[in-house]
Order: structure tokens, then C-alpha cells, then sequence
């Protein structure tokens, strides 16, 4: 079950306690420490993207990589789809059979 924390307006949810994508009270904390800095002047909001960039980046690096992997290796792609149409092709010809017999295609 999902749990939910407050901060102002704002509402960060996550799927609990050592959740690595979970809000914790140390990025809640950040989040305060930015707001304060940026409205003080002390923080551009060039800085502010730049630091959001590399959180980004960094979240989501093994997704990429991943990604790159598996688009990299047009065999294993080929494979996976051709397999797919087969289970679809096995799925869909019933159907398609039982409606060409409706429309009187097939009779």
C-alpha cells in the first residue's frame, strides 16, 4: 500500500519505508532548503534545473542503460517480436473465425 507525506501543497507518494524512490524526510528537507534559497536569491533557477538534470540522469541510468542493451541486440528484438505475433495470431484466429462466420464470409 502506498504511503503519503505533505509538505506545504505539495504530495509525494511512494511505496514505503527503503524505498529507493521514495520521498524521504532528507530530500523533504531539500525541498525546504531549495525554496528558501531560491526565494532568499541565493539559488538561480539555472542551478536549480541543472541540479534536477543530474537527479534525473541518475534515476533513471540503469533504465537507459537497459534500453540501450536491448536496442542494441536486434536478434534478440526480432525474436521477441516474432513471438509476440505468433501469440496473437493464436489469440486472434478464433475470434476472426467466429466473425467471418457472423458477416458470412465463411460460411
Amino acid at each position: 500500500m502506498s504511503k503519503k507525506a505533505t509538505l506545504g501543497r505539495v504530495a509525494f507518494v511512494g511505496a514505503g519505508p527503503g524505498d529507493e524512490g521514495l520521498l524521504t524526510l532528507r530530500a523533504a528537507e531539500r525541498l525546504a532548503e531549495v525554496r528558501g534559497l531560491y526565494l532568499g536569491g541565493g539559488l538561480a533557477y539555472g542551478a536549480l534545473k541543472a541540479e534536477l538534470a543530474e537527479l534525473l540522469l541518475a534515476y533513471f541510468a540503469d533504465a537507459r542503460g537497459k534500453y540501450s542493451a536491448l536496442i542494441a541486440d536486434r536478434a534478440y528484438l526480432d525474436q521477441v517480436l516474432a513471438q509476440g505475433a505468433q501469440k496473437a495470431r493464436a489469440i486472434a484466429a478464433p475470434v476472426l473465425k467466429r466473425m467471418r462466420k457472423a458477416v458470412g464470409i465463411d460460411a
